[in-house]
């Protein structure tokens, strides 16, 4: 992957239009699919080579990592309250009840996070396979989510094949609407 110098201005590397429309796809799918699967399929070597594409998405498996452990953290520190208060005094307890509301925030914001790194790997793919014509309106994006990928970066299409498994039975007028917007000018 060729690096730019930072004064030299490039296009984002997943275009905006896409990020968008893959998130609200990824969004949707995970309101009827339970998203606890995320984490071991993100987490094999093509993904976070892949993940690490974007300069700005490199921290986030770092911080959905720091978020579990410290979900683990607060589970073992309520266990303590339980069992303190079970030894000491019954108003211990009263703790446990705002430790598990933060342990249940900081979950919902672990899912989060893994969410937004499968619509990036899925936008990725998308470009790399030039589904809906995003690598054709893209080609510099395309050749970076090939290069992301490694050299089967095309071939596979392990994250299309979760979000849009039957996709061969889409229609081409809703295919052309989930592509990028063309312009004509006449």
């Amino acid at each position: 992957m060729k690096l730019l110098p930072p004064s030299a201005k490039a296009d984002p590397i997943i275009p905006l239009e896409l990020g968008r429309k893959v998130l609200a796809l990824v969004e949707r799918t995970h309101q009827t699919i339970d998203p606890r699967g995320l984490p071991s399929k993100i987490a094999t070597r093509r993904n976070l080579v892949a993940v690490a594409m974007p300069p700005e998405a490199f921290a986030i498996p770092g911080a959905a990592s720091s978020i579990f452990k410290i979900r683990i953290s607060l589970w073992v520190f309520a266990t303590g309250v339980l069992l303190g208060s079970w030894l000491l005094t019954w108003w211990l307890v009263t703790l446990s009840g705002p430790i598990l509301i933060i342990e249940r925030v900081l979950a919902a914001k672990e899912r989060r996070f893994y969410i937004l790194l499968a619509a990036m790997l899925l936008s990725a793919e998308m470009l790399a396979s030039d589904f809906a014509g995003w690598g054709t309106a893209h080609p510099m994006a395309r050749q970076a989510s090939i290069d992301a990928f490694g050299s089967e970066g095309g071939a596979q299409t392990e994250w299309l094949d979760y979000y849009l498994p039957r996709r061969a039975e889409l229609g081409a007028v809703l295919v052309k609407a989930f592509g990028p917007i063309q312009l004509s000018l006449r």
